[in-house]
This record gives structure tokens, C-alpha cells and sequence, in this order.
């Protein structure tokens, strides 16, 4: 399997033979580990372990052919993103991150939330809600943090962490507590994390 999974998502196409977009990929993959898991009874199947040898032939396939289908559609519109060692600075310097509108909220928080909390699983991202998020200060130095709280068992065995805490970085333009309370205030206070962003926004 560790063999064949990378060729398979070097050459899926659709049926009219046109490349899927890189996030539907990522559905794919995270379909056929379902699939391993829950029909196949193959529960230790996990193909986003960074940690894990396993399948890391798999990741660097899906991340080079995800690479490859985003910068032909960001060319498509007239803005190149280099996608080789792509990091947070390059997205942010391309308008693809930020705190100024709906969408580029909208992406921030699913990409920090992939980085930061290692929210690797397509089905923990959809089941994620807002009330797994809270505020607070640590009571020794005073640094205020936003703590993630796993409350399903299948997410945190897969992660090892049932609780993250990310630290406001108080010189940081980009601070990630700033980022993730401008986006909470946003949305219903409680209910599904992710909000589809208004077309006009």
C-alpha cells in the first residue's frame, strides 16, 4: 500500500481527465483512510503522521502534487505563490493569509489550525467547534493564551495532545491569539468552527 498510494495520487484525474484541486486530494486521501479504518478494521492507518515512516513517501507525494495544482491556480489568476518551502511569511506577503478579510481569515484559521494544532483529519476539521477554543492568562507570568481542547478520543490518541496552548507573542504583527479572538468574535459563539465566508467579503 505504501507503495502504490503515491503513485495513485500523482495520477487520479476526474473523469473528463482534468486534475482534481489540491484540497479535493486531500478529501481523497482522507476518504481512503476512513475507509481502511472503519471497513477494513486497519484502526492504526494514518497517513498524516508526521512522525510516522510509513507513509511518508505518500505525504511528500500529496504535498508535492497539492503544491503543483495550487501555483497553476494562482497563476491562473495572475498571482504566482512559490510554493517550494512554502512558509507562513510567503502566504501572508501573498494576500492568501490575513486578518483583513472574511477569506483570508477563513484560510488562516484552517492553516494554523493544520500547523499549530495538528488538525491533520478532514473529519476532525468538519466536527470541530467553537467551544473547544477558550481564552485565558497564565496565572504565573501573565501571558494570555488560547487553549484547544480535543473532546473526541479518536483525534487526540492520533495526536497525543488533548490539550494545545498557543502564547500570544505581545511584538508578533502576526500574533495568533490576536488572530484567532478577531475570527471567534466573528461567529456565533457557539456551533461549527468553520463559517463559509460571504462571496463579497
Amino acid at each position: 500500500m505504501s507503495y502504490w498510494l503515491p503513485r495513485f495520487i500523482k495520477e487520479v484525474r476526474r473523469k473528463d481527465k482534468k486534475p482534481y484541486p489540491a484540497d479535493t486530494l486531500m478529501q481523497i486521501a482522507s476518504g481512503l483512510q476512513r475507509y481502511l479504518r472503519q471497513v477494513s478494521c486497519r484502526a492504526e492507518v494514518n497517513f498524516f503522521d508526521k512522525y510516522s515512516s510509513t507513509f511518508a513517501e505518500f505525504r511528500d507525494a500529496l504535498k508535492s502534487r497539492s503544491g503543483e495544482l495550487s501555483e497553476e491556480v494562482h497563476n491562473g489568476r495572475g498571482k504566482r505563490i512559490q510554493v517550494d518551502n512554502l512558509n507562513d511569511e510567503q502566504l501572508w506577503q501573498s494576500g492568501y493569509l490575513n486578518a483583513t478579510t472574511a477569506k483570508g481569515l477563513f484560510h488562516a484559521m484552517f492553516y494554523y489550525n493544520c500547523v499549530e494544532l495538528e488538525i491533520t483529519s478532514m473529519e476532525e476539521h468538519h466536527e470541530l467547534k467553537v467551544e473547544q477554543f477558550n481564552f485565558s492568562r497564565d496565572p504565573t507570568s501573565g501571558q494570555e493564551y488560547v487553549e484547544f481542547k480535543r473532546t473526541d478520543q479518536r483525534y487526540y490518541n492520533m495526536s497525543n495532545n488533548k490539550k494545545m496552548r498557543i502564547y500570544a507573542g505581545k511584538e508578533d504583527p502576526k500574533c495568533l491569539v490576536r488572530l484567532y479572538k478577531t475570527y471567534i468574535d466573528l461567529v456565533p459563539c457557539s456551533g461549527p468552527f468553520y463559517r463559509r465566508p460571504l462571496q463579497t467579503s
